[in-house]
C-alpha cells in the first residue's frame, strides 16, 4: 500500500516531464481583464518556452483577418504579450508559429450588447465593485459590467480601455507601469473618467508621475465623526466616524463637493474626460455597506460625458458599429470635412470617382456578345462575307474596351493619393494628444506598399459595401484585414499592404501624438481669456465656453488673441450635433478651441493628400472653466 502511494505522485511527476518535453513551447490565451462579463477586445496571451531559443510571430486572427505579433523566446522563457483582437462574434485563433514549432489555441469572442455601462477596476482587490452588476433604472433592470486587472498587467495602451466607461483605481493601483499611467492619461482626454479612491490612506495620490492631472495636490486625512451625510446621501453615510483624504492646494478648474465643510470629491476636466478623486472609499469599511454607494459608482458607468466624446470620435472614424453612433436623428458632417473646391477632377482626387455599376458592366458585356455572334456573325453569313468576323470581331472588342477604359481613363492618370479625416483631442499642459481619423488610400498600381504608420494605437480596415467613395454604408468585418498584413509592435504598422490595379483601401484608427500641448490660455478678467497658437499649424475656428461659442477667427503659429467668452445665446442642448464640442463643455462650464489646423498629416505617410478630401479637427481643452456664474475666475482668486 504505501508503495502504491508512492507510485501514484511519481507516474504524474513523470507524465508531466514528458508532456513539458514533448511539448516545449507553450501557449495560453486569457482575456486581460476578468469580472462579471466575457471581454476579448483585449486578450493576454503567456508563452513558454523550455526548448531551444525560439523566434517567430503569434497571429491573431478571427472574423476579421490577421494580425501577427512578433516574438522572440529563449530558451526557458516565460512571456506575456497584449493583443487586440478585433473580432465581436466568433472564434478567436491565437497561432504561434516559430522556428521549432507551432502551437495553436481558440477563444470565444465575447460581446458587451445589453450591457448599460462598463467600469473597469485596477487594484488588488478582485471583486470589489460587484455590488453595480445589476440595479433597478426607472423600474427597469439594468446590467452594468464590472471588470478587474492587477496594476502589474494592467495595459500600456489607451486603446485597451477605450469600452470602459471609467477605471477606478483602487488600492495597489500605484504599482502601475509608466506606461499604463500614459495611457490612462490619454483615455482620460479622449473621453474617460479616471477615478481615484481615498480612504485612510491612497499613496497612488502621492505618486509623482500623477501630480500635474490631479484636481489638488498634499492629501491630508481628516476624520469624518458618525452621522455624517455624503452630498449623494439621503441620509447619513454611516453610523461609524470615518476618514476622507483633503486636498490642501486645488489646480486650476477643479470643481469640490463638501461635507461638514471638508472637501469630500473633487474633479478635473482633462480633455474631454475628467480626473475625480473621490476623498472617501466605498469599497472599504465603513463605508463598504453605505447604501448610496451604488448610484455613486453607477453614475460613472452610466457616463454621459464619456458618451459624448465616444458620439464624436464615432462620427470622424465612420465606424457606424458604435453604440455612440447615432444620439440624434441625422448624422452630423464632420468639422473636419471639406468638400471638392472647384468640382471633382480625378486625376487629382481619385477619390471623387464614381466606378460603373456591375449592371453596367455586365449589359455592355451582354451587347458586345450579342452584336459580335449573332448580330456580326449572320448578317455577314447573309452578306455572303463571312471571312470579314476576323475584322469585325477585334473591332468590336476594341471598341468596347475602350468604352470601358474610357469610364475609368481618370483613375489611370491619378498618382497614390490619401485623403484623411479626422479629430484630435488636447488638454492645456499636457504633452500627449489622441488622434481619431479615417484614411482613404488610392493605389493606382498593383504591388505591396509600406504605409510608413507612426504611433497608431489601434487601427481597424473598413470595407464599403458599395464600391463608391461618396457617403455610404460601411462593414468594418467580412475578412476586412486580409491583405493589409499588419503587424504589431507595440504600436500598428502596415510595412506590406497589398493592392491591385486601381485599388481603394480605407482604414480607421487612433493615433498618440506626443507633442500635442499646442495652445496656451491666461485669463484676462472674468470676461477675457487670451489664447496662444504655439503650434506650427494654422487654426481657424472658434471658442467655446460652457454653453456658447465665440465668432469664427483664426490663429497663426506664434499669434495670440483677447477671447470673450459666455457671450451671445447659449446652445438649444436638444439642437446640439454630435461633433459639436458644445456638447462636452456644456458640462461643467468646460473652455476650449475648436477648429480646423493645417499642416497636420496623420496615418499613412504615402502618395498625395488631396487636401480638398482632408481635414482634421482639433478639440484643444484649456485649465481655465467658467465658474457658476459664467464667469472667469482672475489669478489669485479662489473658484
Amino acid at each position: 500500500m504505501n508503495f502504491m502511494r508512492l507510485l501514484v505522485p511519481l507516474v504524474l511527476i513523470l507524465v508531466t516531464v514528458s508532456a513539458r518535453a514533448a511539448d516545449p513551447l507553450r501557449m495560453d490565451v486569457q482575456q486581460t481583464f476578468g469580472g462579471s462579463a466575457v471581454d476579448t477586445s483585449v486578450v493576454t496571451v503567456t508563452l513558454e518556452n523550455d526548448g531551444p531559443d525560439a523566434r517567430g510571430v503569434v497571429e491573431v486572427s478571427g472574423d476579421s483577418g490577421p494580425v501577427v505579433y512578433p516574438v522572440e523566446l529563449p530558451q526557458g522563457s516565460r512571456k506575456q504579450l497584449l493583443t487586440f483582437p478585433k473580432v465581436r462574434f466568433g472564434e478567436i485563433t491565437f497561432t504561434l508559429a516559430t522556428d521549432r514549432g507551432r502551437v495553436r489555441s481558440k477563444l470565444i469572442a465575447g460581446s458587451s450588447e445589453g450591457v448599460a455601462g462598463s467600469i473597469a477596476f485596477v487594484g488588488d482587490e478582485s471583486g470589489s465593485l460587484a455590488f453595480v452588476r445589476r440595479l433597478m433604472d426607472r423600474d427597469r433592470s439594468v446590467v452594468i459590467r464590472d471588470a478587474y486587472v492587477k496594476p502589474e498587467a494592467a495595459p500600456g495602451r489607451p486603446s485597451a480601455y477605450s469600452q470602459f466607461r471609467a477605471v477606478i483605481l483602487g488600492p495597489g493601483s500605484e504599482r502601475m507601469s509608466d506606461e499604463t499611467v500614459a495611457a490612462l492619461r490619454d483615455y482620460a482626454v479622449f473621453g474617460g473618467t479616471v477615478v481615484f479612491l481615498g480612504g485612510a490612506s491612497a499613496p497612488i495620490l502621492e505618486d509623482p508621475r500623477w501630480q500635474p492631472l490631479l484636481p489638488g495636490r498634499i492629501w491630508k486625512p481628516v476624520t469624518l465623526r458618525a452621522g455624517t451625510r455624503l452630498p449623494t446621501s439621503k441620509g447619513p453615510a454611516t453610523s461609524e466616524s470615518f476618514t476622507i483624504l483633503c486636498p490642501n492646494q486645488l489646480a486650476a478648474g477643479t470643481v469640490v463637493t463638501r461635507s461638514s465643510g471638508e472637501i469630500v470629491s473633487s474633479t478635473r476636466g482633462l480633455g474631454a474626460g475628467q480626473v475625480v478623486v473621490l476623498g472617501y472609499s466605498p469599497i472599504e469599511p465603513p463605508l463598504s455597506t453605505w447604501s448610496e454607494r451604488l448610484s455613486t459608482i453607477s453614475a460613472y458607468a452610466r457616463g454621459a460625458g464619456t458618451r459624448r466624446a465616444q458620439a464624436t470620435i464615432a462620427v470622424y472614424t465612420q465606424d457606424q458599429s458604435s453604440d455612440e453612433m447615432w444620439s440624434g436623428s441625422s448624422r452630423p458632417v464632420p468639422m473636419g470635412y471639406a468638400p471638392t473646391r472647384n468640382g471633382p477632377n480625378a486625376a487629382k482626387d481619385p477619390f471623387s470617382t464614381r466606378l460603373p455599376e456591375t449592371n453596367t458592366v455586365f449589359g455592355i458585356m451582354v451587347l458586345y456578345f450579342v452584336l459580335v455572334v449573332p448580330v456580326s456573325f449572320i448578317l455577314l453569313k447573309r452578306l455572303k462575307r463571312g471571312e470579314l468576323a476576323w475584322i469585325t470581331a477585334p473591332v468590336l472588342a476594341l471598341g468596347f474596351a475602350g468604352a470601358l477604359f474610357k469610364s475609368a481613363e481618370s483613375l489611370y492618370a491619378a498618382s497614390l493619393s490619401t485623403a484623411t479625416q479626422g479629430i484630435v483631442f488636447t488638454q492645456e499642459g499636457v504633452p500627449g494628444g489622441m488622434l481619431f481619423a479615417n484614411s482613404q488610400i488610392f493605389f493606382p498600381r498593383g504591388g505591396v506598399y509600406d504605409l510608413k504608420l507612426q504611433n497608431i494605437d489601434r487601427l481597424s480596415p473598413v470595407q464599403r459595401n458599395e464600391y463608391e467613395y461618396g457617403m455610404s454604408s460601411y462593414q468594418i468585418n467580412n475578412r476586412s484585414l486580409e491583405g493589409f498584413n499588419l503587424v504589431d509592435v507595440g504600436t500598428v504598422i502596415a510595412p506590406r499592404v497589398e493592392a491591385s490595379n486601381l485599388a481603394f483601401r480605407e482604414l480607421s484608427y487612433s493615433e498618440r501624438l506626443p507633442d500635442s500641448d499646442w495652445f496656451r490660455f491666461s485669463v484676462v478678467d472674468r470676461k477675457r481669456i487670451r489664447v496662444k497658437n504655439v503650434s506650427p499649424h494654422q487654426f481657424d475656428g472658434v471658442l467655446a465656453s460652457g454653453p456658447y461659442s465665440s465668432d469664427n477667427f483664426a490663429l497663426s503659429p506664434g499669434e495670440e488673441k483677447v477671447i470673450k467668452v459666455a457671450e451671445g445665446p447659449p446652445m438649444d442642448p436638444k439642437a446640439v450635433a454630435v461633433a459639436d464640442v458644445r456638447s462636452i463643455t456644456r458640462q461643467g462650464g468646460r473652455i476650449a478651441l475648436a477648429g480646423i489646423i493645417d499642416g497636420l498629416r496623420p496615418g499613412p505617410q504615402i502618395g498625395n493628400a488631396v487636401a480638398s478630401r482632408s481635414g482634421i479637427t482639433v478639440f484643444a481643452f484649456a485649465n481655465a472653466r467658467l465658474n457658476e456664474k459664467g464667469e472667469l475666475t482672475p489669478a489669485g482668486e479662489t473658484p
